[in-house]
Order: structure tokens, then C-alpha cells, then sequence
């Protein structure tokens, strides 16, 4: 440890020594011999050795440019080694200007302590203001010090009002003090203060001793008198306009006492990825929940926004300082997966609902207060059978997966789906993630063995088209289910057809949707179905002027990440201004409750939530056409 230290005394020195050393350079010739070898010995971390050769300088030596330079340096060195008495008993022989900043500011401090207020006011001004903005809370604060011990309380208020208003954010330890600054103040003075500071961050804080007597008057009136409204409001004004949670918390307190139940703050969380990886997903979500808020109005709830950089860790904190200091109604996000499933128990415990748009399965289980609203694999899976069975009436199916975890989930819960509706899975292959070669599998579709010869294939495609020519079945299935993104299908889809797996109908997920899939493979996908959660260019209204807006604002079309961001900013926020005194369990009880109403100008397919807390969904339904991508209407919709 010792080691350690001496190292970086080495490093700060060899920094300081030709600035901290105001005479250095003026040095008479004789001195700077020994001096040269003082620095040397410092360079190489003989701090011991350099202390003595300049305490032997200080005893032998008669030139007072000399003395002074070396109990310059033996003043810094006995600080840096946390010898403040030692160097504090040089310092005060120096001039105010050979002192380094730190000596300085202690000299100054120890000054004020033993009483010698004029010497330290004396030693305040023999210094500029320093133009290195990092010295000015410092220098600040030892203002400040001078003030209170003059009993110079509105000089001290003035001080604190410029330390709290610097970028540095002020600690807690100076709101208590200037917490017991207001309270010592004399009525008269007070009154003079708020006054003078009116406007600033201290006047929450000045208003502090006549708002806890108002709380307790009104405690006595009836809970919907005009001045307990009147207060409430008043309260809740200042909180919102207070930077420091000490003060913040003061004010939470006196509005759960005026209230009898703990209060929330008319705001709503948001948990973004707003720096790392994800940031620009973050950034498109929160494009879209900010057109959501300016639309709502200056009088509606605000929006927080905190950056929960994908990490986990940092959502939990984030989130809890959000419920418990900012006290928020509820918590929009999670986007993240790893995030949101780290917030959800933390939000149920706190019991505030939390809307999150990550896809993490099973996640609205962690809680009574998870909500999640994202485009879900079992959604996508849903939307497609309930079209190919009710439309199409198709019965017989084959799964084609990439070997992965999302094509495993995609996968299981698609031959699922299909047996509870009495249908059947004929076939069900899988090929490596990054394949380009889907022969093996292609051959298993069709009930042949993988290692047939160029001569058998030739003979089994003969057959199938003749089968086909008489109008007989030629595949075991009449639909297959390709749960992969379009760079995979892009290779996948020619190979269906060179290896003879034609006329049957394509089904796919929210990553088919890619122009550039149609123009690598668009004769191989021609009649393919997916779905998405938001069509801009559908039959619905509200969605085409939410692209219109969102286009008009940001110069950019919107995806389906910021229509999500949209319709959840803007559910909670319609919410919050329905109802008369929203508290998050209330919140809670209307994101249950069936209201299609309220769900009308949704554009990203919202209609609700069920019990568990999971979205209710109408997806996209589209279809690769003549002419591009084409939505679709969903299962039970005549098709125009």
C-alpha cells in the first residue's frame, strides 16, 4: 500500500514540482545543485531521502528564495503523504501565492475554525477567482463557511443559491446543512429571503416551515375542501421545480400527511436503452412516445425518461429510484431483454405497473404488476393459423427451422397451435444457423433420403409432375412454416423450388418484411404470408396519421418500434388524465379492464390486456405481391 502511494506521489509531483514551485526557476546558481538533486530523488520515489536533503536546506541555507522553495515543496509533499499538521505548519510561513491550491483552501479552513475570521477572509481575497471551474464549488463553500460563522445567514442563502445552481449537482450533506440554515432563521429574515430568492431552487426550501403548519391545519378539514386542493397543487408545483432528493423527499412527506395515503407524482417512468448497443432502438421508442406526449398536451403526466443502457443492473437502480424518489405512477420498458426481466419482480414488489416492450418469454408471469406489449412469437403464430385455417383451410403443415433458440420457440409453439386446431405437422427439419446448403433437409420435406443420386431425383421429380399434371396431392403438407429473417431466406427460398418443393403455401415472421428479400427472391416467395405489428401503409386511419405526424416531426417513417413506443406512452397517458386521483394500483385496475373504446386510435395493434398482463394483439397480416408487400385483412374480414 505504502508502495502504491509513493508512486503516485512520484507521478502527482513530477506534475506540480515546476508550477508549485513559484521560485524554482529564480533560483541562484548555488541552489540549484541541491534542488536538482531534491527533484531527482522525488523522480525516482525516494520521498524519505527528499524530505530530509530539504529539511537540511532549511537549516544550512542563508538565501531566502532558496528556504522559501524548499518549505514550498516539503509543505506539498507532507500533504500528499496525509500529513496535513506537518504541512499545515510550513504553510503558514509561505505567502498566500507559493501555496498549492489544497494548502491553501486548508489553511483558509483551519483559520476559520480557530475563530481568526478576518486573517481567513484576508487569505480568501489574496486569491482571484480561479478560472478552473473545478476550484469554484471549493472555494465556494469556504465562503460560505466564513459567512455562517459571521452570522451572515442571507450572505450564506446567497452562497448556497450559486453552489446548488453549478453542474456539478450538489450532495446531501449541503441540503441538510442549508435545511438547518432555514429552520435557524428568524420569521422576519425568512420572509425576506423568500422574497429575495423567489423563482430559484431555494424557495421550495424556504417554504418549507410555513408548509408543514398549512399541512397541519388542513389534516383537519374535510378531505375534498378547496384548500387541501389548494395545497396538494401547491405542493406538488414545487416538487416537480426541486433538484435535490433531499428536498424532494421533504415535500413527498408532507403530501403523504396532507393526503393521509402516499402520493405519487403526476409522472410516468420511462426505462430506455439510451447509450450502448441498443441505443438506437431506445432512441426510436422514445421518438415515438415524445409524439405521443406532445400530442397529450402541456397538461398531461411528463414523461422521464432514464437510460437503462441494456444493463441490468442499472434498469434495477434506475427503476427503483424512479418509484421511490421520483415517485412515478408507473414505469414505461424495459426494451431489453436481460433488463426487463431483472425489472419485473422489482416492479411487482413495489407494486407499480410496469408496461415493458421486450419480447423475454413468459415475462408479464413474474408479477401482478407486469405488463408487456411487444411482437411476441406465439402472437405472429396465432395470426397465421387463425388466416390459413379460417381463410385458406389449410390442415397439413411442415416446419423448416434454423437450429436456434428463437427458431426452437418459433417452432414448438407453431406445431402446437396446429394440433390444438386438429391439424397436423407431416414434417418438422432443422438446418445449422448460418447454413447455405439446405439439401438434406429439403429431400427429408419431401420424404426422400438425403444421400439420393442426381439420376433418383430426376426420377422422383417426373413423378411429382405428373402428379401434379393429374391433379393429385404431390407433398405430404400443403403449407410450410419458415421461421427465419430475410438474409437466410433470401438463400433458402430458390432451393425450395430446385429441389421440387413448389405449390405450397409459404408462411413466415416479422423478419420477412425486407424489400430486399423481394428483389433477391421474389418469383421463389410470390403468395408468401407474415405478419408484422404495424402496417404503415394498412387500412387503419389512426396509423396512417401517425405516419404522417411522426414523418412531419422527425423527417423519417416510423417502424414498429416506435409505434409500440407511441401507443404505450400514449395509453398511460390518456389514463393518467381519466382519472381523478390516479395512483399506480388504480393504474393497474384500468390497463385490465375491457375498454375497445379506449383502444380505437392504437396504431401498433393494441386492444387491451388479458388477466395475465400479456398485449392483446391484432397483428398485420401481409402478402408478398404483384406489387410489393400487401396487407392483408385478417381471418373473418371479406378481402376487397
Amino acid at each position: 500500500m505504502m508502495l502504491g502511494r509513493g508512486i503516485a506521489l512520484v507521478a502527482l509531483l513530477l506534475v506540480l514540482l515546476p508550477a508549485a514551485w513559484p521560485g524554482g526557476a529564480r533560483a541562484q546558481d548555488g541552489a540549484a545543485e541541491p534542488l536538482a538533486a531534491v527533484r531527482q530523488l522525488v523522480a525516482t520515489g525516494q520521498i524519505d531521502a527528499a524530505q530530509s536533503q530539504l529539511r537540511q536546506l532549511l537549516l544550512e541555507s542563508t538565501e531566502d528564495v532558496v528556504r522559501q522553495e524548499a518549505m514550498t515543496l516539503l509543505a506539498d509533499l507532507l500533504w500528499q503523504q496525509q500529513l496535513p499538521e506537518q504541512a499545515l505548519a510550513y504553510a503558514r510561513r509561505l505567502s498566500p501565492a507559493a501555496l498549492s491550491p489544497d494548502l491553501w483552501q486548508a489553511l483558509v479552513a483551519e483559520q476559520i475554525s480557530l475563530g481568526q475570521l478576518d486573517a481567513a477572509q484576508q487569505l480568501l481575497d489574496s486569491r482571484p477567482v480561479p478560472a478552473n471551474a473545478a476550484s469554484v464549488p471549493e472555494r465556494l463553500r469556504l465562503q460560505l463557511r466564513l459567512a455562517q460563522a459571521r452570522g451572515q445567514q442571507l450572505q450564506a442563502l446567497m452562497l448556497y443559491s450559486q453552489l446548488i445552481q453549478l453542474p456539478a449537482p450538489a450532495d446531501e450533506e449541503l441540503w441538510h446543512e442549508l435545511e438547518t440554515l432555514v429552520r435557524q432563521l428568524p420569521a422576519a429574515e425568512r420572509a425576506e429571503a423568500e422574497f429575495m430568492f423567489a423563482g430559484t431552487g431555494l424557495e421550495p426550501l424556504l417554504q418549507l416551515p410555513d408548509l408543514r403548519e398549512q399541512v397541519r391545519q388542513a389534516r383537519q378539514l374535510a378531505a375534498d375542501a378547496p384548500e387541501r386542493r389548494t395545497l396538494t397543487h401547491q405542493l406538488s408545483q414545487l416538487l416537480a421545480a426541486a433538484i435535490a432528493p433531499a428536498l424532494r423527499q421533504q415535500l413527498v412527506t408532507l403530501l403523504d400527511q396532507l393526503n393521509g395515503t402516499p402520493w405519487q407524482r403526476r409522472a410516468i417512468g420511462v426505462l430506455l436503452p439510451l447509450t450502448g448497443r441498443y441505443a438506437p432502438f431506445g432512441q426510436m421508442v422514445r421518438q415515438g412516445m415524445e409524439l405521443a406526449a406532445a400530442q397529450a398536451g402541456a397538461d398531461a403526466a411528463e414523461l422521464l425518461f432514464r437510460d437503462s443502457a441494456a444493463d441490468p443492473a442499472r434498469a434495477v437502480d434506475e427503476l427503483r429510484q424512479l418509484v421511490e424518489q421520483e415517485r412515478v405512477l408507473a414505469v414505461l420498458g424495459p426494451l431489453s431483454s436481460e433488463a426487463a426481466q431483472a425489472c419485473a419482480p422489482l416492479a411487482d414488489q413495489l407494486q407499480v405497473p410496469l408496461l415493458s416492450l421486450s419480447h423475454w418469454p413468459d415475462l408479464p408471469a413474474q408479477g401482478a404488476y407486469v405488463f408487456r406489449h411487444s411482437l411476441t412469437s406465439r402472437q405472429q403464430v396465432e395470426t397465421l393459423l387463425d388466416y390459413s385455417f379460417g381463410r385458406l383451410g389449410l390442415t397439413r403443415y411442415a416446419i423448416l427451422q434454423p437450429d436456434n433458440s428463437s427458431g426452437e420457440r418459433f417452432a414448438r409453439l407453431f406445431a402446437e397451435a396446429v394440433r390444438r386446431r386438429g391439424g397436423q405437422v407431416h414434417s418438422w427439419q432443422r438446418y445449422a444457423e448460418q447454413a447455405t446448403d439446405f439439401r438434406p433437409q429439403l429431400l427429408a420435406l419431401r420424404d426422400l433420403p438425403a444421400g439420393l443420386d442426381a439420376g433418383s431425383l430426376a426420377v422422383a421429380d417426373r413423378e411429382q409432375h405428373n402428379r401434379r399434371q393429374q391433379g393429385l396431392p404431390t407433398l405430404g403438407f400443403e403449407a410450410l412454416f419458415l421461421p427465419d429473417y430475410a438474409e437466410q431466406i433470401a438463400l433458402l427460398a430458390p432451393q425450395l423450388v430446385y429441389y421440387g418443393i413448389e405449390g405450397v403455401q409459404l408462411l413466415g415472421i416479422h423478419g420477412w418484411r425486407s424489400e430486399q428479400l423481394q428483389q433477391q427472391a421474389g418469383p421463389y416467395v410470390a403468395g408468401a404470408l407474415f405478419c408484422d405489428g404495424f402496417c404503415a401503409d394498412g387500412a387503419r386511419p389512426a396509423a396512417q396519421r401517425f405516419v404522417r405526424d411522426y414523418q412531419a416531426r422527425y423527417g423519417e417513417p416510423p417502424t414498429l418500434l416506435e409505434a409500440q413506443g407511441y401507443d404505450c406512452a400514449r395509453l398511460l397517458l390518456q389514463l393518467v388524465r381519466q382519472c381523478e386521483a390516479p395512483t399506480p394500483a388504480l393504474l393497474r385496475e384500468e390497463l385490465l379492464r375491457p375498454d375497445p373504446l379506449r383502444y380505437q386510435e392504437m396504431v401498433s395493434g393494441l386492444s387491451g390486456f388479458a388477466a395475465d398482463g400479456e398485449a392483446q394483439v391484432q397483428l398485420c397480416l401481409l402478402r408478398f405481391g404483384n406489387r410489393g408487400i400487401e396487407p392483408l385483412p385478417p381471418a373473418g374480414v371479406p378481402l376487397p
